[in-house]
């Protein structure tokens, strides 16, 4: 899927996180700073916990995790978003994403 941003300055892609992104998932988790990666993530480690990574790699049935990539460097994560059923045919979204 391709977005463009509210204030048309950048397109971005939406897509289902599989295995394959996980190291896109650490570059992104390693470029949040310390305070970033409390408030998002519970955690100030320097790296991704893997227990974490893991969980979002093998999302359970029910949920869907997300990556949002820039269309110009769509292997780049910026975002990380998960969708939680609502009712049948409409999703919540959350997101955890890294500022700036």
């Amino acid at each position: 899927m391709r977005n463009t941003s509210a204030d048309r300055s950048d397109e971005f892609g939406v897509r289902r996180v599989s295995p394959a992104g996980g190291t896109s998932l650490r570059f992104m988790y390693r470029g949040c700073t310390p305070l970033t990666r409390y408030y998002r993530f519970l955690s100030t480690c320097p790296e991704i916990p893997e227990d974490h990574l893991c969980a979002v790699l093998s999302r359970k049935a029910g949920t869907d995790a997300l990556l949002v990539v820039p269309a110009a460097d769509p292997g780049r994560t910026i975002a990380l978003g998960s969708t939680h059923p609502y009712r049948p045919g409409v999703a919540r979204v959350s997101e955890s994403n890294r500022p700036g």
